[in-house]
């Protein structure tokens, strides 16, 4: 026989040892709740969506991040290097900064968004430049710009549409808990995941995720023939890449359904 209980497991009742509100461990001890566990299922999580667009991590499998802009001026061999704040723009908010920057570099150069196609147009008063898509170059919507060893341009209409859309899903990872199935990041490594979570509601609100009814289609871990005790659980909040995201303290929750053996 069989009985179940719910659990809850929230970054508000982490140790004191856990890194931040993302990356944390709950301890259980040895209470029953967590006693001759044989399945676990996600009933629901609520995560707070607040991943900036404009960041200085994530975003890439190096985490470096999407906040620097790399130009070079061709004509005089100098290259250039512009740091957005990270935060939530809109494009013209985005603009406004990366013009602000590049005005403060001496480079002579400013970016302006055609009214028509919506694509960024980068003019230079001067010298020739090229570059990169590295970091926020690629989100702006350079495909193949002019290289950095390579002739420049001064006027530059990027071949693809900026994009500011974020995080769109998050992953919800445990080693302690993981069953097997595993978030593919590139290069062929691996990471335990439990859940993964769209992102449908607007920067700075809750993300409530409601597992579907059907069993087939919940998700559940661990899958042991015989019971376990699991006297502490822990829980990171990544992005696609695997990289940990920053949830600034606000706390993530997730509800379980857990179902016991009886001895």
């Amino acid at each position: 026989m069989q009985n179940s209980n719910l659990v809850k497991v929230s970054s508000e009742d982490r140790d004191e040892n856990s890194t931040s509100a993302s990356d944390f461990t709950v301890s259980y001890n040895n209470a029953p709740c967590m006693s001759n566990v044989n399945r676990l299922a996600i009933k629901n999580i609520i995560v707070p969506n607040v991943f900036y667009n404009i960041n200085n991590t994530g975003y890439n499998r190096f985490n470096i991040g999407n906040n620097e802009l790399f130009i070079k001026n061709i004509t005089t061999n100098t290259p250039f290097s512009i740091l957005i704040t990270p935060g939530n723009y809109t494009i013209s908010q985005l603009i406004t900064v990366i013009n602000t920057q590049l005005s403060l570099s001496g480079a002579g150069l400013s970016v302006t968004e055609d009214a028509v196609t919506k694509k960024l147009v980068f003019t230079s008063s001067g010298g020739l430049f090229a570059y990169s898509t590295d970091s926020l170059g690629g989100y702006l919507g350079m495909v193949k710009p002019p290289p950095f060893d390579g002739l420049g341009v001064l006027v530059y209409t990027l071949e693809g549409f900026p994009n500011l859309s974020g995080v769109k899903e998050i992953y919800i990872s445990s080693a302690r808990m993981s069953d097997g199935s595993h978030l593919v990041v590139p290069f062929g490594n691996t990471l335990p995941v439990i859940g993964a979570v769209p992102l449908t509601v607007g920067f700075g609100e809750f993300q409530v995720y409601i597992a579907p009814n059907i069993e087939l289609d919940e998700i559940f871990f661990p899958s042991y023939s015989a019971g376990s005790n699991l006297r502490t659980v822990d829980i990171q909040i990544r992005d696609t890449f695997g990289n940990i995201l920053d949830t600034g303290g606000l706390p993530t929750t997730i509800t379980f359904k857990a179902s016991h053996l009886q001895n």
